[in-house]
Formats: structure tokens, sequence, C-alpha cells
């Protein structure tokens, strides 16, 4: 396995090629091994056919617990499944999950009562143009906002927020929360309960101008863009992502797939570029 560090002011990605005839326990071990150095992994290396969809989810399945969380993407119902497709489809492109649109930052385990700490994405078909994923790490963020925005940032890491999607309720707890790491982020600007009063009311649509004005408008933002074949893996406490918007007009034109992972690592280091 190769590892080498690409590094970036807003986050930091370590990039490992797999070798998959080495089988799936060198590749747990490449995984878990980067999961501890970084908090954003592009893996490379794999090939694109399904038999793949099996090779990663037997990989995370030795490093951690996978979190069955399939999801009907019209009625929100949770389903016992191992993956989800993110995937181009005109006939449901109401939700980002399948249009082409840009995708603001956010957390994805932010509305789960337990969230996963890891989120793993498979990439087997990439659009023609565009599609980048978009990460901002939390020590960066907290930096820029306790320089820039001290008032917003002491909110952020003091007033508890509620979370839910669909009938499913989510955790309570800051925006910005810590522990012995450093900080620990939950958002979703889409997924917050309504009725919380206006003080989360006016917090939440301030942070999620300030995310967007500050770090996607001025570029201050590290990409990531996944040829077909490729992983990105992230620590989803850690970081928060988001999407550029992408060129397809064919249902499964660009079609990644999704599991996230409850991992039992401890060692979660700030990224080089940061230190």
């Amino acid at each position: 396995m190769n590892f080498s560090f690409g590094t970036h002011p807003a986050a930091c990605i370590l990039k490992i090629k797999i070798n998959p005839e080495e089988g799936v326990a060198a590749a747990a071990e490449a995984l878990e091994e980067g999961l501890r150095q970084a908090r954003v992994l592009h893996l490379t290396g794999c090939g694109t056919d399904d038999k793949f969809l099996e090779f990663w989810a037997d990989v995370n399945e030795r490093i951690g617990k996978i979190d069955m969380r399939g999801e009907n993407p019209l009625t929100l119902e949770r389903l016992p499944a191992v993956w989800n497709d993110i995937r181009f489809d005109p006939k449901l492109a109401t939700t980002y999950r399948h249009s082409n649109t840009a995708q603001p930052l956010h957390t994805d385990g932010a509305y789960n009562a337990t969230p996963p700490n890891v989120g793993f994405f498979f990439c087997q078909a990439q659009a023609r143009a565009g599609g980048r994923t978009l990460f901002l790490d939390g020590d960066y963020l907290c930096n820029v906002l306790e320089r820039e925005q001290p008032e917003m940032y002491s909110d952020l890491r003091n007033v508890p927020v509620s979370y839910a999607k669909g009938e499913s309720p989510g955790q309570v707890a800051p925006i910005i929360g810590w522990d012995s790491f450093g900080p620990v982020i939950n958002w979703n600007y889409y997924r917050i309960t309504p009725g919380q009063g206006e003080k989360v009311e006016a917090l939440r649509h301030a942070f999620f101008d300030f995310l967007d004005k500050r770090f996607i408008q001025t570029g201050d933002i590290a990409p990531l863009h996944l040829a077909a074949g490729d992983c990105m893996v992230f620590h989803d406490l850690r970081c928060v992502h988001g999407r550029e918007a992408y060129t397809a007009e064919v249902a499964g034109e660009r079609c990644l797939w999704n599991l996230n992972l409850h991992w039992d690592g401890n060692a979660v280091v700030k990224a080089p570029a940061l230190s």
C-alpha cells in the first residue's frame, strides 16, 4: 500500500493506493492505519464492478460496525441495508441524493441518535464534469470562527440543538461539541427540528450563511475528485463536507455508494497541514 499526503489549509487528504489482489485483510489494515493518520482519505487502485461493493463491505466489517441505515429516498423510511446509492436520477431530483446540484456543507450523522463516526463512499461512475466533494476540517473551522466570529462560535459551542429526519428523532447537542481529540461537529441545516425558538433559528441561518460565504464562495475549502473506482473515507464528526454541482443527464451517469461505520479507533490526529 502506498500512502501520500496532499495538504490544503482547509483539510489534509491522505491518498492511499490499494491493491485488491492483496486481499481484504491488507486493505482493512491500510484503511485503519489511514484513519489514524488523517480525517479524510482518498483510496485508489480498485475497479468499478459490483464485486467491489462486497469487497469494501468486507473491509469495513473488519475494522468496525456498519450502521445499517438504508433509506427510502421518497418516504425517508429507514431500511436495514449496508449501502445507499448516491445516484443521479432525474425522476428523484428533488433530493440531494439523486440531484446534480451543489450540496451545502454538512455532517451525515447529525440526525442520528447515535451517529456513526466514519463515512465511506465508493465511486462506481463519475460525472463528465464537476461533482467534487468539498471538505473543511473541524480544527480549521473552529480557528476561523474563534478569530472572525467569536459570538457565533460561543453559541455554536453552547446552544443545544435538536435534529430529526422523517419520523426518526436524532440527537440533541451543540452544533460544535468537544472531546479530548477536539471539535465534534453536528450539522445539517435541513435536519434541525423546527420550533426550537428564535435563538436556534437565527444561529441555524447565520452558520449556514457563514459556511457558504466564508469557505465555499472564497474557495477556502479542500476539494476531492473521485475517479471511477476510487473511494473517499472521512471522520464524519471531525469535519464537514459538501458537493459541487455536476453535469449529468442520464440516470446512473454519476453513481456513488455510501455506507457508514462505527469505528472504535481512538487516534484522531490533527492533519499535518493544520499543525
